[in-house]
């Protein structure tokens, strides 16, 4: 259940920063204080949402393959694209969708990474056991 947890807040406390530092290289943005404010608030809920899933995966299987993550960074990614399409608020707006779908895949492939390296179970042969 910690694992569940801690996979949460992962993906909750670092998705939508991560999300917002690829979108903010990308659009050459000003990294100013208001813009990553913003990545949490358009962020939060598709991070709380992929840290949910991937929890549950890894709960049920053990661990959540690439493949999973793939998949749930694309569905995040989409969701926040088709989410942002009724707000048309820039020129080229249809490049800013398709990095903010990219950042989401990016993030939640970063995020899943940290769980990974920190729920890393040892192999037998790291830990001394023969086979």
């Amino acid at each position: 259940m910690m694992r569940f947890i801690a996979t949460v807040l992962i993906f909750v406390a670092l998705g939508p920063l991560i999300g917002g530092f690829v979108l903010a290289l990308a659009t050459k943005a000003d990294f100013e204080r208001g813009f990553f404010i913003l990545s949490y608030v358009v962020g939060c809920l598709p991070a709380l949402v992929a840290g949910l899933v991937v929890g549950m995966v890894q709960m049920r299987r053990g661990s959540a393959g690439a493949l999973v993550t793939l998949m749930v960074g694309l569905t995040a990614g989409a969701g926040i694209a088709l989410f942002m399409a009724g707000i048309r608020a820039a020129d080229r707006f249809e490049w800013y969708l398709a990095v903010l779908f990219v950042a989401s895949v990016l993030a939640t492939f970063v995020c899943w990474g940290i769980v990974k390296a920190i729920y890393r179970q040892p192999s037998p042969a790291a830990a001394g056991v023969a086979p």
